[in-house]
Formats: structure tokens, C-alpha cells, sequence
């Protein structure tokens, strides 16, 4: 009786298992398009607060960046960012958000050494050695981070990080990142307008310009934006 009870379990299972699987796929394939297409943020700028570093809130290019320091993706996205910013030194501002994503374990504690390193002006500079050292994560010690960062005052860099005190911020960036619906990392708002995944320096470029030109407008469509840029969004492509 047990075993004929289990085995109507099994099949009850397997049946509800199946009808989900199906809806799922049915579900997926009508809402990715539009889960990863550009998006207008109305309440963006209200999350500038919430940003590690002070980038100007006057130049006419906003950038938020969503990111996670152990994605191999921020790392690819950084470094096509920092060759924005010295292309358009006084004219585009980057702010970036912590965004640790649960399947990074080292995410969050990476995002305490670069608040940490803030507090010694190294914030870029400690950037750059994460993402260009993720693949030690969890081997080499963060202090040892901070000294190839050129941070000091290695013994006070330690204290911060036993401390924990710019845990608020992280925390911060990832309430924005649920409020804005952030499907992960890197994330890019820029002047309202959020794009998933990492974009080209060439597209990057263009929507620079398109903001210069103030043809990168709050009404348009998100299929208007994404012809501005020349790119489809039809899913997680570069983004993890």
C-alpha cells in the first residue's frame, strides 16, 4: 500500500514537474525580449547616494554601474568603462553601486575591501587589482589587495575590514538594485536609461552621444533606445 501510495506520489510529481517545466519555457520565451530590453528608471537619480565614490552629479553623461567584483563580466565591462571616462573626462560621470550577486561568495567581502580602500582615496586603483586578480579570490589575502593597490596604511586597511562598517552601503546598492529590478551584473544606468549586460565601447560611445544631442530622451520606446545603440536585447549575453 505504501509503495503504490509513493508511486502515485512519483507520478503526481512528475506531472506537475512537467506542466512547470512547459509554462516555464512557454513564459520564458515571451518575456525574455522584454526582461532584457533597455528600460526607463523615473527615480533613477535617487540612487547616486548610494554609490562608493563621488563622481560629479553635473556632467551631462550620468552612468550608474551595477557591479559585482568577482563577475568575470564587471571585469570586462570595467575596463571598457574606464576607457570612456578618459575619452570624456568632464563630460560623463560613473557612480558605481555594490551588487554582489549570491553565487560569488567572495562578492560581498570584495565589495568591503573596495569601500575600504575608498577611505585611502585608492577606490580605482583597488577596483582594477580585484578585477584583474579574481581568479585568487579566496587565496590571497586582502591586505595583500590593498598593498598591490597602494594603499599605506595596510594595518588600519585591516581594521576596516574586521570593523565592517560600510556593510550600510552594500546593502544600499542592493535595495536600488531590487527596487530597479536588476538582473544582474554589470548593469548600466545611464541617464535613466538601464541596459543589462556589458556594453561596447562603440555603444557606449553613441549613447554618449546620443544624450549630447538630447536624442537619448525619457519618452522613447525601448525598441527606439535599442536601434539608438544598434543592438538587440534578447538576453543575458555577457552579464553573470
Amino acid at each position: 500500500m505504501i509503495d503504490r501510495l509513493a508511486s502515485i506520489a512519483l507520478i503526481v510529481a512528475a506531472l506537475v514537474f512537467s506542466v512547470t517545466l512547459i509554462h516555464g519555457e512557454f513564459f520564458s520565451a515571451a518575456t525574455r525580449t522584454d526582461l532584457y530590453q533597455p528600460k526607463y528608471i523615473e527615480e533613477w537619480s535617487s540612487a547616486l547616494g548610494a554609490s562608493v565614490n563621488s563622481a560629479s552629479p553635473d556632467a551631462p553623461v550620468q552612468i550608474m554601474a551595477f557591479v559585482d567584483y568577482q563577475c568575470p563580466a564587471c571585469a570586462v565591462a570595467d575596463s571598457v568603462i574606464r576607457q570612456l571616462r578618459r575619452a570624456y573626462p568632464t563630460e560623463v560621470a560613473v557612480h558605481y553601486l555594490h551588487y554582489p550577486l549570491p553565487a560569488h561568495p567572495q562578492a560581498r567581502v570584495a565589495a568591503l575591501a573596495v569601500e575600504c580602500a575608498m577611505e585611502f582615496q585608492r577606490f580605482d586603483e583597488m577596483a582594477h587589482i580585484l578585477y584583474s586578480g579574481q581568479e585568487w579570490f579566496g587565496v590571497k589575502r586582502w591586505d595583500e589587495y590593498a598593498d598591490d593597490a597602494g594603499i599605506a596604511d595596510i594595518a588600519q586597511f585591516n581594521v576596516c575590514m574586521a570593523e565592517a562598517g560600510h556593510i550600510a552601503r552594500i546593502e544600499a546598492g542592493l535595495r536600488w538594485g531590487e527596487t530597479f529590478a536588476v538582473l544582474g551584473t554589470p548593469t548600466l544606468v545611464i541617464n535613466g536609461w538601464m541596459f543589462f549586460g556589458g556594453l561596447t565601447y562603440e555603444q557606449l560611445d553613441t549613447l554618449v552621444s546620443a544624450v549630447r544631442s538630447e536624442e537619448l530622451r525619457s519618452d522613447l520606446s525601448p525598441e527606439d533606445v535599442s536601434a539608438i545603440v544598434g543592438h538587440s536585447f534578447r538576453g543575458p549575453t555577457s552579464a553573470m
